[in-house]
Parts: C-alpha cells; sequence; structure tokens
C-alpha cells in the first residue's frame, strides 16, 4: 500500500521536511506540487528530483508502489488523486499470470 511505502521508506524524509521535502499533511508544502498535476510527481519521484534520489533511494520500488505512495501522501496533504490501478491484478476473479507469463 502507499502507506506501507511511506512508513518503510518515504517518512525518513517527508515527515521532517529533510532537505526541503514537503511534509505529509502540510497543504502549504503541497500546494504548488499539486498544481503541477500527478504526471510530473511520478516523474520526480521516479527519476528523482533536487536532493530526492530516484525511486526514494529504492530501486526495486515498482511504478504502483510509488504511485500508491505519492496518493498516500498527497491525499493527506490536499490532493485528490485517484488510488492507481494494478494492471496485473486478477480480474472477475480469474487466477493471476504467472510471473513468466507478465510481458515486460
Amino acid at each position: 500500500t502507499g502507506q506501507q511505502v511511506f512508513e518503510g521508506l518515504c517518512t525518513s524524509c517527508h515527515t521532517a521536511g529533510t532537505n526541503g521535502a514537503p511534509k505529509i499533511g502540510n497543504a502549504g508544502d503541497w500546494s504548488a506540487r499539486l498544481g503541477q498535476g500527478f504526471d510530473i510527481l511520478f516523474k520526480h519521484a521516479s527519476e528523482g528530483f533536487n536532493q530526492m534520489p530516484a525511486r526514494g533511494g529504492n530501486p526495486k520500488l515498482s511504478d504502483l508502489e510509488i504511485k500508491r505512495a505519492i496518493v498516500y501522501m498527497t491525499s493527506t496533504s490536499g490532493g485528490n488523486f485517484p488510488e492507481p490501478v494494478d494492471e496485473n491484478a486478477p480480474k472477475d476473479g480469474a487466477a493471476a499470470p504467472a510471473a513468466a507469463d507478465v510481458k515486460k
């Protein structure tokens, strides 16, 4: 979940505002960023921006995990982005595809 990603990684900077990181829950810190839109927030989080390293410093984070963390942080800070959808999740009760069957 976004909360789990936040608590496991993002909290180290986004709780205290380390190196200018916008603090979770502080709408003032996030307002200009929210105005840039979700796609820019995702680009910055995945590629790195200012003092924030790419993928928050964890190259193993998936795009979905990053997107969920963004939604979690922004939803407590004045944002209202929709929860990202896992495109690989089973639909209509179908079994998830085996890892070998998922195309990258």
